[in-house]
């Protein structure tokens, strides 16, 4: 996958950062050991003072074959001294070792040229944060999901059931979904009027899918397709992500508020295409929209709702406009403090 330079740069800032912070804390390691044993500050040094003298004979051209083996042995009794403190401050035999996050790059990206797995993964996860920088998946989990805002009156058509009893199937029904979220997970297509919990759910979904380790991408329709549109118009191509790429191969991407996009040739294409090449590479996606199958059939193409009846789960929505609901109970909150505040005042009188 093409990544843009500003990620790799980031990616190998955040790699020197680790490997610094790793080498300090190594460096730290073994300060400590020499405060508490000062003797083996001098070990140290007579042992590199071993290692100067044989170099100087070595570029001198002397014969010490003859101190060789008192040179071993000394050399030996010292590194054995210094390994018995060693040991006194810390039985973990690589205790005193830089503890690189990678062991197989030692934080640098690189093995023998090559890139890292580690660097791969790091510059994927920074692709996926900085394309959900601005979505807020943060906001929204099952635990601030609340129940109390659906009515607990039966639907005329079905006695026992109401718009509570329905949404609590649907909370249980998105909980498991992203509890036993797989690269195999089903497709699901949430539907409903606005304001009844639709974003909410598809936020609290991505979230916990994102803390087990998949990649993510949430998003509006507009916002992903006006990054597709910036792809491909763009004059400056080296500098723009290829965001086709990571829309279809991310492994959950949750397009949001379907059918609220402006409507133009490129933005109807761009939807199909994405949710055609995520069928076929069988990657799960979830689509909220606030339109019925009629309405998508009308602003979109019957191909395109025959593709989203034949391989979605369709998850309705009901009950009434949630943020109507808060909004009310906000106003009525100011009024009920404003007679109190008005009683305060007459009675002060």
């Amino acid at each position: 996958m093409a990544y843009s330079s500003d990620i790799y740069r980031i990616v190998e800032s955040k790699l020197a950062n680790i490997r610094n912070k790793k080498q300090i804390e190594a460096t730290k390691k073994r300060d400590d050991f020499l405060r508490k044993f000062p003797e083996a500050q001098k070990i140290e040094t007579e042992i590199s003072k071993f290692a100067i003298k044989i170099a100087k004979n070595i570029i001198l051209g002397k014969d010490f074959s003859e101190k060789i083996d008192e040179l071993k042995k000394k050399n030996l009794s010292l590194q054995n001294k210094l390994k018995n403190l060693e040991r006194k401050f810390s039985p973990q035999k690589d205790f005193f070792e830089v503890n690189f996050q990678c062991k197989a790059c030692k934080d640098t990206g690189y093995v023998s040229g090559s890139m890292c797995e580690c660097m791969r993964l790091m510059l994927k996860k920074e692709v996926y944060e900085k394309l959900n920088k601005f979505s807020p998946i943060s906001l929204c989990s099952f635990d601030t999901f609340s129940l109390s805002f659906y009515s607990d009156k039966s639907f005329e058509e079905n006695k026992n059931s109401s718009p509570k009893k329905r949404m609590k199937k649907i909370f249980y029904f998105c909980k498991n979904y992203a509890d036993k979220f797989s690269v195999k997970s089903e497709n699901l297509l949430f539907q409903g009027a606005t304001g009844l919990g639709k974003t909410h759910l598809s936020l609290a979904i991505a979230k916990k899918v994102i803390e087990v380790g998949f990649n993510v991408i949430y998003g509006s329709a507009q916002s992903l397709v006006l990054n597709l549109e910036k792809e491909k118009f763009s004059y400056f191509k080296e500098e723009t992500q290829n965001f086709l790429k990571y829309f279809t191969e991310c492994d959950l991407l949750i397009l949001d508020d379907l059918g609220v996009e402006f409507p133009s040739t490129f933005s109807n294409f761009a939807i199909y295409n994405l949710i055609d090449t995520r069928l076929m590479f069988s990657k799960p996606t979830i689509i909220s929209t606030n339109l019925s199958m009629l309405e998508l059939e009308k602003k979109y193409s019957e191909r395109l709702v025959s593709r989203i009846l034949g391989e979605y789960v369709s998850v309705d929505f009901f009950g009434e406009d949630i943020r109507q609901q808060k909004r009310r109970k906000k106003d009525l909150e100011i009024i009920a403090n404003q007679k109190k505040l008005t009683i305060n005042f007459i009675g002060s009188k």
